[in-house]
């Protein structure tokens, strides 16, 4: 599977729920198997800008993803969800490990956003 996790660390979301989005992706992570033969998984975060935290092909066992995730700052500022879904599209590519559909493998991304863009 290739499995993407797009966060709103926008002002409207509040640090809270953010640690909360933390927590769900810490939570799902473990419940796959994080390798370069197996899950891949790219995180992008958003506010004001979107920031690529990890790409599929980097960072690949299930412990450094959740580091990466835990250590992401809570930014604030506005909700330009669509910066986000143009930064996940880099990262589900092939240069950064999305793999060829002929592979077989699933392609899924959780957007979590609280609406307001």
């Amino acid at each position: 599977m290739d499995l993407g996790f797009v966060l709103d660390a926008s002002g409207s979301i509040g640090a809270a729920d953010f640690q909360k989005q933390r927590i769900f992706v810490g939570q799902l992570l473990r419940q796959v198997n994080v390798g370069p033969n197996k899950t891949h998984v790219g995180i992008v975060k958003y506010s004001s800008n979107a920031q690529v935290l990890t790409y599929l092909n980097r960072d690949y066992t299930v412990e450094e993803k959740i580091r990466v995730v835990n250590t992401s700052v809570y930014n604030g500022g506005s909700t330009q969800t669509s910066a986000a879904l143009q930064a996940m599209d880099r990262v589900f590519s092939l240069s950064n490990g999305l793999r060829k559909l002929e592979e077989g493998a699933s392609r899924v991304i959780f957007v979590i956003t609280d609406g307001a863009s």
